[in-house]
C-alpha cells in the first residue's frame, strides 16, 4: 500500500494531492517501513519534494504528511531528517503569503520540543 502510494506522488498536482492525503492516513501505521533507513530516505525524500511544489494544495498536503512523519516517528528521523524538516519548515514560515502551511511549519518546530518533555 505504501509503495503504492509513494509511487503515485510523482504524478499529476492532482493526484499528489490525494496521495498526500492518503499517506497522511497511514502513517501512523507505517512504522515497519519507517523504521528502515532506505525507506525512510525515500519517503521523507518524496514528501520534501512536495513541500517545495509550487501547488499550495500539493504543498500544504506534504507539510501535513511531513508533520505526521515527525509526530510518529521522531525518534527514528535522525538528525538529518530533522535537520531537512527544520529548512524546509523556517522556509515556509519566513513566506508572508500563505498562513495555512505557516500554521503547519510552526508545528514542526515546537512538535519536537513538546515530543521531548
Amino acid at each position: 500500500m505504501l509503495s503504492a502510494i509513494v509511487g503515485s506522488i510523482t504524478g499529476e498536482n492532482d493526484v499528489k494531492a490525494v496521495a498526500m492525503t492518503a499517506l497522511q492516513s497511514i502513517i501512523p501505521f507505517c512504522e515497519k517501513n519507517l523504521t528502515v533507513e532506505a525507506e525512510r530516505a525515500l519517503l521523507l525524500s518524496k514528501i520534501i519534494e512536495n513541500c517545495e511544489s509550487k501547488t499550495e494544495e500539493v504543498k500544504l498536503r506534504a507539510m501535513k504528511c511531513l508533520l505526521e512523519v515527525t509526530k510518529y516517528f521522531y525518534d527514528y528521523i535522525g538528525m538529518d531528517g530533522l535537520e531537512l524538516v527544520g529548512h524546509v519548515t523556517i522556509k515556509e514560515i519566513k513566506k508572508e503569503d500563505n498562513d495555512d502551511i505557516g500554521a503547519v511549519s510552526y508545528t514542526h518546530l515546537t512538535l519536537p520540543t513538546i515530543c521531548s518533555v
